[in-house]
């Protein structure tokens, strides 16, 4: 893999949005703000119930190890469950925003990222003068085992295929979907 700059320049919203919802695993209701950032802001957390001001940059160097979520901070301030925001943002193509919380765990919503897309997608988005740096996938990478795993090879026209089957005795039947990943498909397709 190799970073190199893309041909898409930055973005950030094109005004403030908010979604509340409830955390899955703590019960507690959650506003998070969203809010336009400059370029190479990155996408940075903030917790209005904390007496700092300080943002968490999302990125892998501040994830800490979680059971079935993924959690960014540093030590009291933490952000759980975020990988549906995450996601939103990634699919509607958002690189820079301040994201304000009012508890630790993300709301859960319907188990997507469909209700952050659609507050994306009702604002729009703006993009800023500076390129968008972006990792090229040069070999195919796998990692995982026999019974679960992610694959990625290199295209020209990026997808994702998703296939789904925890055994014929489980109550969730087996499933797949395959899409293009750009914007315009990530909503309301995938999100």
């Amino acid at each position: 893999m190799e970073l190199m700059d893309t041909l898409r320049r930055q973005t950030t919203l094109r005004g403030p949005i908010s979604v509340t919802g409830r955390g899955y695993w703590s019960g507690r209701v959650n506003t998070l703000t969203f809010l336009p950032a400059a370029a190479d802001t990155g996408i940075r957390f903030y917790r209005r119930d904390l007496l700092d001001n300080i943002g968490t940059l999302a990125v892998s160097e501040h994830c800490q190890g979680m059971s079935m979520r993924t959690c960014l901070g540093e030590g009291h301030r933490q952000f759980e469950m975020i990988e549906h925001v995450m996601a939103a943002l990634a699919g509607m193509q958002v690189d820079n925003v301040h994201v304000w919380c009012t508890a630790s765990e993300m709301p859960g919503m319907d188990g997507s990222s469909y209700a952050y897309a659609s507050a994306i997608a009702d604002v729009g988005t703006v993009e800023l003068l500076k390129p968008r740096q972006s990792l090229v996938i040069a070999q195919s990478i796998r990692v995982g085992n026999d019974q679960q795993w992610l694959s990625i090879q290199p295209s020209d026209s990026p997808e994702v295929e998703y296939r789904l089957d925890y055994r014929p005795h489980s109550p969730i039947a087996a499933a797949s979907f395959a899409s293009k990943t750009d914007s315009r498909h990530f909503y309301p397709q995938i999100s």
